[in-house]
């Protein structure tokens, strides 16, 4: 990633990271790069890296919480990061594996209660959220929770706790979009944060020529966070965006995110996310892609 000063967004990229983090991008160790943006207040970008997921035997972890998914076998793979936000706190993202069956699912929910001190407070929530439909066969009734996140401070202790939903019916050795069904799911489900950004979901969808991929909140001890749906990317992003939030603020900081990804090709537009957190009703989020194949 060699960053053009004449670009807004490069020099803001450059004030957020150090040089080593950017060197990370470039040795190709990062797998997405996100752009945040908020939209109903006057909030600047913001960018997030997501680093490689970590497969491999080493199956030790200072976390007790990765242990018990291992000994479990409900792991596909874990990852993990410094927080961007905070350099003594650590960000895991932990895939959870095919392996998603109500047996294991209990003992999923029995062991974040255990590793979690604020997951009761949610765990009614969390479990009937996940109950939306992600595989047709019989005991499978969780198996839509199919991504767990987590930000923990320098004593290892959770203090943010991320929930991640597939959107994505598997019958067969086929995965279906159903958009229908899950807009309707959001909108029959006891979640007002989700039932506020339908609106906006229904919009994308038509403008954008995108389909729903999952949805994620993200829980601390006080209240939940953020809550976003997630679109995957096909053909019209930008102008589709624009049309969607007709907001003349929201389309002049898409213009620069569409500039600036011209500038790097060596990122593909991979997917966005609409959201809004505890305190901005509404932000957008957009995802690319890394492609190693690119020379600089």
């Amino acid at each position: 990633m060699i960053l053009n000063s004449d670009n807004e967004i490069d020099n803001k990229i450059s004030m957020t990271f150090s040089k080593e983090v950017i060197e990370n991008i470039n040795s190709q160790s990062a797998d997405y790069f996100g752009i945040n943006i908020g939209i109903d207040t006057e909030k600047d970008f913001a960018f997030k890296i997501y680093y490689r997921n970590a497969h491999g035997n080493d199956k030790s972890s200072d976390f007790p919480l990765i242990n018990w998914l291992y000994e479990k076998d409900v792991v596909r793979f874990v990852t993990i990061a410094p927080d961007s936000d905070n350099n003594k706190h650590k960000r895991c993202y932990i895939g959870l594996s095919s392996n998603r069956n109500n047996d294991n699912m209990n003992a999923l929910f029995d062991g974040l209660e255990n590793n979690v001190c604020f997951f009761k407070k949610y765990k009614k929530e969390i479990l009937d959220f996940s109950k939306m439909k992600n595989r047709l066969d019989e005991g499978f009734d969780y198996a839509s929770l199919y991504f767990l996140g987590y930000i923990a401070d320098e004593n290892n202790e959770i203090k943010t706790l991320k929930c991640y939903w597939y959107n994505k019916i598997l019958e067969g050795y086929e995965d279906l979009f159903c958009d229908k069904y899950y807009l309707e799911y959001l909108k029959n489900c006891t979640i007002p944060e989700f039932q506020k950004l339908l609106p906006y979901a229904e919009a994308a969808i038509k403008n954008c020529d995108v389909h729903m991929i999952m949805e994620g909140i993200d829980y601390n001890e006080n209240y939940p966070q953020k809550h976003k749906i997630y679109f995957q990317f096909f053909n019209n992003t930008y102008d589709g965006l624009i049309k969607t939030f007709d907001n003349e603020a929201i389309k002049e900081k898409l213009e620069k995110i569409r500039i600036w990804s011209k500038i790097h090709g060596e990122f593909k537009c991979a997917g966005f996310a609409i959201g809004k957190t505890h305190n901005s009703p509404l932000t957008l989020n957009i995802y690319f892609s890394i492609d190693d194949t690119t020379e600089e």
